[in-house]
């Protein structure tokens, strides 16, 4: 079956676009400065592709599903170092959505406070 969607980590399923794991691995050679053609990109594509269509015949893979079949396919085409690079961004990334929330959910604790706690005059 082919892979039509995707399901975001906010759990909204958008349709799959190959460009965005071809972009990421670009990325993540990059980043190693090591160099990668398009040809390069788009046979660990179709291996990744390939991989989550058999693994999600009847279901939707999540983008982090996506990301741990990338990174696998990274380290099995022998980039090792571009795997490990992809995965650092991927904790860091995770660290600052991490952050945000946590932000995002002491903001609306101290406006819950603030609304519920009069001021003082």
């Amino acid at each position: 079956m082919a892979l039509t969607q995707v399901k975001k980590r906010n759990g909204l399923v958008v349709p799959f676009d190959r460009a965005k794991i071809e972009a990421a691995m670009a990325k993540a050679f990059a980043a190693t400065q090591t160099e990668a053609g398009a040809e390069v990109l788009r046979k660990i594509a179709d291996g990744i592709i390939a991989e989550l269509e058999a693994k999600f015949a009847d279901g939707i893979p999540g983008i982090e599903d996506i990301q741990d079949v990338a990174e696998r396919s990274l380290a099995e085409s022998g980039y090792f170092h571009v795997a490990k690079a992809y995965i650092i961004y991927r904790r860091e990334r995770t660290l600052i959505r991490e952050k945000k929330r946590l932000e995002a959910l002491m903001s609306a604790a101290c406006e819950a406070e603030r609304k519920r706690t009069p001021l003082v005059k």
